[in-house]
Order: structure tokens, then C-alpha cells, then sequence
């Protein structure tokens, strides 16, 4: 049963602190909320810049191999194989750019472990 508080004048009405940000009397004798944790910001992850930046290298890499083509008259050639190069370079990237942040993160939690404070 929900438990109404006195407002000055004697009226009663129900307490809705918890849906509001106007704290009641009931809710100073709730010390547990402050160690809650705070929801953290929502942001863009890098892995969105990571796409973009490939789908624009690779179409970078095509329209030069396009260009190259256009100009020597040795079409698909040029376009396929700056292609090719442009997506493998970006893979190739992408893994040592993995493996680099893998490898500092498991080094974090190994000093974690051992109660180290990461610099």
C-alpha cells in the first residue's frame, strides 16, 4: 500500500519521490543511492571512423586505379588491382592496430591482477 506524506494545510498526497528529481523527507534516509553507479556518456565508438575510413580508402584506391585506366586504356586492370591493394593495405592495418590495442589491454589486466595500478 502506498504511503502518503502531510503536506503543510493537513492534505495528504502520495509520495512520488522516487520519480522525481525534488527529494522528499523519506528520501534523505536513503544514503545507498549516492553509490550507485552514474550511467557514463554515451559516445561513438572509434570503429565508426575505422569504416569510414576504409570504404573512403577503398574507394580512393579505385577511382586512382579508374583514372590510371582511363589514361593507359588497359581498363579493368589498374582499377582491380589498386583495389585489391587498397583493401588488403586497410586489413593489414586494422590487424596491427587489434593486435597493439589487445596486447595493452592484456598488460592492464595482468597489472590489475597483481593489485599494480596501471600508469
Amino acid at each position: 500500500m502506498a504511503q502518503g506524506v502531510v503536506c503543510p494545510g493537513g492534505v495528504h498526497r502520495l509520495d512520488c519521490s522516487p520519480f522525481h528529481k525534488v527529494p522528499l523527507l523519506r528520501a534523505a534516509k536513503r544514503p545507498f543511492l549516492k553509490f550507485l553507479p552514474k550511467p557514463k556518456p554515451v559516445a561513438l565508438d572509434n570503429s565508426v571512423s575505422q569504416g569510414a575510413e576504409l570504404a573512403g580508402t577503398v574507394i580512393v584506391f579505385f577511382l586512382i586505379g579508374f583514372g590510371l585506366d582511363t589514361w593507359l586504356n588497359t581498363t579493368p586492370w589498374f582499377m582491380v588491382g589498386c583495389t585489391i591493394f587498397g583493401i588488403v593495405g586497410q586489413f593489414v592495418k586494422m590487424y596491427y592496430s587489434y593486435s597493439s590495442a589487445m596486447s595493452h589491454l592484456e598488460e592492464e589486466r595482468a597489472q590489475n591482477s597483481r593489485g599494480v595500478q596501471p600508469k
